[in-house]
């Protein structure tokens, strides 16, 4: 005792060893026989939790350290050894097993839905900062191009000095949307891609649990089966020692994957999904603060001209103040007429009424009023091309009153086609129709 006063012991690991050996040598009557007692069953307890807490630390690192070998070809070709495929096959036939229900799977309740709220986190990260990415690309693409707009804009709303005003404005560096880039950049981009890469070490730590809690079923399985078969000779006349697989090793990995997992993955997703809430308030503020600058700066509604009722007449006025400029009079009054004439035409194209077939009371008719002479049968289509022109069919009888039109052009005929009103049809044709029967 002298030497541990001394020199007092510097390892905690060994205090459950010195109060253990004080605690058998003191008697039961003794005044410190109960706190000494207590002292040794924290210390205890401080063991254990102490190396459970190395323990796990110890299984984190050696599975993050495996998790990079196995990205090179060194890694990859030590893992390939008869160790590790009678693993995998081990594995993969637990995962039939629980998949066709032969097997019952051991299920964590807290930890299930911690990984689902962790997958859950996960993809929402990186949906955000992809479309965060996205946007920024395809706003400064289009931002120059509608900067220029704006300047156009403003240049023909605005009088010269408000313009120079506002354009040395500009030149001081005042854009809202630089600062709108830089802020989204650091408030939210960032953040959102340094938790996107803290998500890949918990994935694989949850890949080794799901394998190492196949290695536990398996090993539990074959001590089982074993068990049952050694039950089974136990009856023989010279027993023999049993010598069973437990399950230790994989149950300890497991269970201490499952704790840390279980431990860790709620404060991960806790801070997550407060980092995440954040981005996302911090997003709508960026936006809304655009928003508020672009109106703050664009002229208000008194400064723009009102609409117009009269739009017509306004533009009317300012047509007739061109056409008495000079050096466009002419040319402005030929254009006004060619204009008129062809709104007269597409008019015209529109409004074409709808060729009717000649009946056979209208041919008849005609075969009885005028003699043969006087009839002819057109031999193609005649479209009516002014007026009072009329469009006839292919084929149809019509009787010849005059060689020539009203304005005495020998070009076109005027006919009757027939009915019970007398219909006068002036039809253009190249040529001179020939009579056919």
């Amino acid at each position: 005792m002298g030497s541990l006063l001394i020199k007092p012991v510097q390892r905690i690991m060994k205090y459950p060893l010195l109060l253990g050996e004080l605690w058998h040598a003191t008697p039961e009557g003794h005044p410190d026989y109960q706190p000494l007692q207590k002292a040794f069953t924290a210390a205890k307890i401080i063991n254990v939790n102490i190396n459970e807490f190395k323990r796990r630390k110890d299984i984190v690192t050696k599975y993050k350290r495996v998790v990079e070998d196995e990205g090179t070809l060194r890694g990859k070709l030590n893992k390939f050894n008869i160790h590790s495929i009678r693993k995998k096959g081990d594995r993969f036939a637990g995962y039939l097993k629980i998949l066709t229900g032969v097997e019952p799977q051991v299920r964590d309740e807290i930890f299930d839905r911690e990984e689902k709220l962790f997958r859950s986190l996960e993809k929402a990260v990186r949906q955000l900062a992809k479309n965060v990415q996205c946007y920024l690309q395809h706003t400064q693409e289009m931002v120059s191009v509608a900067v220029q707009n704006v300047q156009d804009m403003e240049d023909m709303i605005k009088d010269p000095i408000k313009n120079l005003t506002n354009g040395s404005s500009e030149n001081n560096g005042n854009d809202p949307y630089k600062h709108f880039k830089d802020s989204m950049e650091r408030l939210v981009l960032a953040p959102l891609s340094s938790l996107q890469g803290m998500f890949t070490a918990p994935q694989k730590l949850i890949q080794k649990r799901y394998d190492k809690l196949l290695d536990y079923c398996s090993r539990l399985e074959r001590s089982s089966s074993f068990s049952s078969s050694s039950t089974s000779s136990s009856a023989s006349s010279s027993p023999s020692p049993v010598l069973e697989d437990p399950p230790g090793p994989a149950r300890r990995d497991y269970e201490a994957l499952n704790a840390l997992l279980v431990e860790e993955l709620q404060r991960f997703n806790k801070a997550a999904y407060t980092i995440l809430t954040n981005c996302v308030v911090y997003l709508v503020a960026l936006l809304r603060g655009l928003m508020d600058q672009i109106l703050l700066r664009s002229p208000s509604i008194q400064q723009l001209p009102a609409p117009l009722s009269n739009i017509a007449e306004v533009q009317n006025s300012i047509m007739d103040e061109l056409n008495n400029l000079t050096f466009v009079k002419d040319n402005a009054q030929k254009l006004m007429e060619r204009k008129v004439s062809f709104e007269r035409q597409r008019d015209k194209k529109t409004v074409m009424p709808e060729v009717q077939h000649q009946t056979e009371e209208q041919r008849a008719w005609l075969r009885a009023e005028y003699p043969p002479s006087r009839l002819y049968q057109l031999k193609r289509k005649c479209n009516g091309c002014q007026e009072q022109d009329l469009s006839l069919l292919e084929g149809e009888l019509v009787a010849l009153l005059e060689d020539t039109d009203p304005s005495g052009s020998s070009s076109r005929w005027l006919v009757l086609t027939g009915g019970k009103c007398v219909c006068v049809c002036v039809c253009v044709c190249g040529q001179r129709p020939t009579r056919q029967w």
